[in-house]
């Protein structure tokens, strides 16, 4: 998925589980990279009260602005994505 030209998005999904899920927001990007091989990585998971086992939104996650010149704790290189 990408974003929209301002930037903002929207992310919706579902699965069937009788198991938990860990939900995560993987975001892959090269803002104030410089000419660095591969992109930034950054993980974030997502609360559990935004997380259902139906495809239907029940509550919105506003994950608000992230400003992705900061360098996030266990930001990692992806080179595959």
């Amino acid at each position: 998925m990408k974003t929209r030209a301002d930037g903002s998005y929207e992310l919706q999904g579902g699965i069937g589980s009788i198991f938990g899920m860990d939900v995560v927001l993987k975001i892959y990007h090269d803002c104030d990279d410089g000419i660095k091989p591969c992109q930034r990585k950054v993980v974030l998971g997502i609360p559990s009260d935004y997380v259902t086992r139906s495809s239907n939104v029940k509550r919105w996650f506003d994950a608000g602005v992230l400003n992705m010149q900061f360098k996030f704790p266990d930001e990692e290189r992806s080179c595959i994505n």
